[in-house]
């Protein structure tokens, strides 16, 4: 009974993961116009999934043209400054443990 709650819990994490994943790369196609805007949203990100912890947490710049016309900025052109989260995240193993070793009290509490 142990080993099939333990398979479906390790399934269920791959399937978090994934989700976890695509969550993350949404967060990361967003713009920011300032640096404290993407440190705010990148700690609400952590608060939704606690656990998991940002591994080569970085915010870059990303220079934009104001008027959207192709091809290359004129000099003087106007130039719009945005920021974007980078980085990858990891999975906190110590909460892993924890939340299977909850697997095993459930099957005798429960």
């Amino acid at each position: 009974m142990k080993e099939r709650k333990e398979a479906t819990f390790e399934n269920q994490i791959e399937k978090e993961i994934e989700k976890v994943r695509v969550s993350l790369k949404h967060l990361k196609n967003q713009l920011f116009y300032c640096e404290p805007d993407a440190k705010e949203e990148a700690e609400r990100w952590i608060e939704k999934y606690p656990m998991y912890q940002f591994k080569d947490f970085r915010i870059e710049e990303v220079v934009k043209k104001v008027n959207r016309r192709r091809g290359r900025p004129k000099d003087g052109e106007e130039l719009q400054t945005y920021y974007r989260i980078e980085g990858d995240i990891e999975i906190k193993k110590e909460k892993v443990e924890k939340e299977k070793e909850k697997l095993g009290r459930e099957e005798i509490y429960g």
